[in-house]
């Protein structure tokens, strides 16, 4: 069929689900805090800062980031409305903006505090349920995730661990439902136990006490297996698991032999034995003042040694493997911590849905801080689409199969980026969505709990 294409003053969304965002970020003091003038001193008559900042966040709900999308939604009565706009940005002053927030020390120290404090807030103020690992210990888990920005000269672009050009920031994520709790952008070339990681870490720890009143369980890589961090949590009393350093001149055939003397063995396939036992090890720690303090650990070791492959050819020499955990956890058993480490794991999805779903990963500008502002507002952002993805899935109930957790790009597609028509009738407004929508149900539940 052949159809004829016209223009039309009445309001079409397609991107219904800013009303969402809106909602949730009322239930903060984002906006108030943003337009104190005595909050950061770069301030506009004709448009303010929660002008600038609402804009800016409705871009990156819908999963994009470049500053050039100001001028899509300048004239659009819709996502001004939505968002409580009163005067949309072009991209030039959106990104002139953000350029000078940056500039200025003191205001980029405050931008990422308030960003810190309002991810606090859309946890508590929400209610927002998170969901422990082991015993009633929530997880916090903390990994560096390398952004490609090959091609480009953006400020802090170097080599990565991961052998492409691009940032290395730290990110860290608590409950298994993966809430941002903290990032920090890095340049590339940064050790993940860099000498910003224990403050990044004492404020990351302080945030999330303020979440949650459960015992957490702080949860890494082995790149940060080192002796002041083992104090840091010991001090913060908190619970924590890290993969213990491989070092060059350990050869796992050497604590493949001690776990067969040792410990227990654990049936697997025929040609390959797996042995797990822990022991203790002292941590020697220096504190601030300079004294020295012993802090006694559990090591948890996972040795295995292969003769054949599963499809059954037999090997000409033996492979050894060797794995060994750090831990304070004394009552769990070694299979608990082994399987507690590799649910550790789930943070490179929430990683992957930063980047990707949401669009992050090559960052908009050629500054450092104004990308250290873009990361932020990303992570707040992320939050409250995990928020609305959490809230979708308890209202699901009729598919079969219970589902924990939604994908950022499903939120997206099926929440934010829903086409309704805006009607101001009898000194209401009224959003109408197609009646054969199957979302149109869940969106009414969603958007009443996101407004309460």
């Amino acid at each position: 069929m052949k159809y004829e294409i016209e223009q039309t003053d009445e309001i079409i969304s397609n991107n219904t689900g800013l009303v969402l965002v809106n909602n949730i970020m009322e239930s903060t003091n984002f906006k108030q805090k943003i337009n104190n003038k005595n909050y950061l001193k770069v301030q506009s008559r004709e448009i303010t800062n929660k002008d600038i900042f609402m804009s800016y966040i409705g871009i990156l709900a819908q999963g994009r980031t470049e500053f050039e999308r100001a001028d899509e939604y300048r004239n659009n009565q819709y996502f001004k409305q939505a968002l409580d706009i009163e005067k949309s940005p072009s991209c030039s002053i959106l990104r002139q903006r953000f350029n000078a927030i940056g500039e200025i020390e003191s205001n980029l120290k405050d931008m990422k505090k308030l960003i810190d404090e309002t991810n606090v807030e859309i946890l508590q103020t929400k209610n927002v349920e998170l969901t422990p690992c082991y015993q009633k210990c929530v997880p916090l888990d903390i990994d560096v995730t390398p952004m490609d920005n090959s091609g480009s000269k953006k400020e802090g672009v170097s080599y990565t661990y991961k052998k492409v050009e691009g940032f290395a920031p730290i990110m860290a994520y608590i409950g298994t439902e993966g809430y941002l709790m903290r990032s920090e952008l890095r340049e590339g070339k940064a050790h993940g136990q860099c000498a910003k990681t224990i403050c990044f870490l004492k404020e990351t720890i302080d945030l999330a006490k303020q979440t949650t009143k459960e015992p957490l369980l702080v949860r890494t890589d082995c790149a940060h297996d080192c002796s002041d961090n083992v104090l840091l949590f010991t001090e913060k009393e908190v619970e924590f698991l890290m993969k213990k350093k491989n070092i060059v001149a350990d050869k796992p055939e050497f604590y493949f032999h001690e776990a067969q003397e040792k410990g227990r063995k654990k049936e697997t396939r025929e040609g390959k034995e797996r042995y797990l036992y822990s022991y203790e090890k002292i941590y020697v720690c220096k504190k601030e003042d300079g004294a020295s303090i012993n802090i006694p650990v559990r090591i948890v070791v996972d040795a295995i040694r292969r003769t054949s492959k599963p499809d059954g050819q037999i090997l000409l020499m033996p492979e050894y493997e060797c794995k060994r955990y750090v831990t304070s956890l004394q009552e769990a058993s070694e299979e608990e911590i082994i399987e507690l480490y590799h649910l550790h794991a789930t943070s490179e999805q929430f990683h992957s849905e930063i980047k990707t779903d949401m669009d992050i990963e090559r960052l908009p500008s050629g500054k450092f801080s104004t990308n250290e502002i873009v990361l932020g507002l990303g992570g707040m952002v992320y939050n409250i689409l995990r928020l609305i993805g959490q809230i979708n899935c308890k209202l699901e109930t009729s598919k079969k199969r219970v589902i924990e957790r939604k994908r950022i790009k499903t939120v997206i597609k099926d929440m934010i980026m829903l086409a309704s028509k805006l009607v101001k009738h009898a000194r209401k407004e009224v959003i109408k969505i197609y009646k054969e929508d199957y979302q149109i149900e869940i969106f009414r539940k969603v958007y009443k709990l996101s407004y309460a």
